[in-house]
């Protein structure tokens, strides 16, 4: 019963994060502010999320109950300051996860990302032309862009004018000092958001780029000598049966968005909370909770960006990246795949 618990938060959290295009009053002067919100070239922002599970009255065997205690609680913080008209970004993530703490850190250039990962000791460095190669040719550079639009068309359907609420002038605080905004709420229900994470499920699923990803991690740990083309088509439906099944078993409780708008319509800060509860008709056996709040500021400002000295001593390329991983971060990732 894992999967389809976790796999919940994770398509929920990305169709939020990908959404935002919304109508008509109220409604209409937040889709403003969010567009004018994606339209930021220069700045930084702040993310940090929490999940936390409690699936004490599952009937779960010692084995299973070891599994999920490592996503009991999850929670993190990403930072970014970036340039989008001069290719320039750098990204400082960190998760807490079963007890252990992972730092990813990512450095952006016209030319190449430079990543260093969770537990590596070494830059990983991906030359943007080899990026590009790696691409299926019909469709280079645009499969998340196609994806991500999908979903946003998702939340413009979904939304309609009584879901959204202006709260008003009220001040509030950022890293620049306080400033004054006018404040949105988001309140949905239980079927709207259902159907929201269903269709998302569709739609990220079949992502050719994903369901590459996704196969060529099973292949990692299957034999490959014995699979035929059915056996990649099943491990496929699979997912996607768990993750529908894991929608259907889910109530959501509360969702509440709440977002702040500047004088100048960029969301300054946003805050997300949902509530859920999985189970079956005797009753609730999970419940979860997951907090996100986004700040942004520095909006327009020139950025400064310090971009690591590379070496063949400190660093390798993505064709030597099995030699170089760590071995606690490869048994973990064998875990997540089982």
């Amino acid at each position: 019963m894992q999967r389809p618990i976790i796999l919940v938060p994770a398509i929920l959290l990305v169709a939020i994060l990908a959404g935002g295009c919304w109508k008509t009053g109220d409604l209409q002067a937040l889709q403003k502010a969010t567009v004018t919100t994606k339209e930021i070239t220069r700045g930084q922002t702040l993310t940090e999320f929490h999940y936390q599970m409690d699936f004490d009255e599952l009937d779960l065997t010692p084995e299973e109950h070891r599994k999920l205690e490592t996503y009991r609680k999850l929670k993190g913080t990403v930072t970014e300051r970036f340039d989008r008209q001069k290719g320039l970004s750098y990204v400082n993530a960190h998760l807490d996860l079963g007890g252990m703490g992972f730092d990813l850190k990512v450095y952006t250039d016209a030319n190449r990302t430079i990543l260093l990962l969770p537990t590596f000791t070494k830059f990983l460095v991906i030359q943007r032309e080899n990026l590009e190669q790696r691409l299926p040719e019909e469709s280079p550079g645009i499969k998340a862009t196609n994806w991500a639009k999908q979903l946003a068309d998702l939340w413009n359907g979904l939304l309609k004018a009584e879901n959204v609420r202006r709260t008003g002038a009220q001040p509030v605080s950022t890293p620049e000092g306080d400033i004054k905004v006018t404040g949105y709420e988001v309140v949905l229900k239980d079927t709207e958001i259902r159907k929201l994470a269903r269709e998302s499920v569709r739609v990220i699923l079949s992502d050719p780029e994903i369901k590459e990803q996704i196969i060529n991690n099973w292949l990692k740990y299957v034999r490959k000598e014995d699979l035929q083309d059915e056996d990649i088509d099943n491990r496929l439906a699979v997912i996607m049966e768990q993750a529908l099944k894991g929608i259907d078993q889910t109530r959501f409780k509360d969702f509440h968005y709440t977002g702040a708008a500047d004088r100048d319509s960029h969301l300054v800060l946003e805050t997300i909370h949902v509530r859920t509860a999985t189970g079956t008709e005797k009753g609730p056996t999970v419940t979860a909770d997951l907090n996100i709040k986004t700040q942004r500021w520095s909006i327009g400002r020139q950025m400064s960006f310090d971009m690591p000295e590379i070496t063949p001593e400190n660093s390798f390329v993505l064709e030597e990246l099995e030699a170089n991983m760590p071995k606690v971060f490869e048994s973990i990732f064998e875990e997540m795949q089982r």
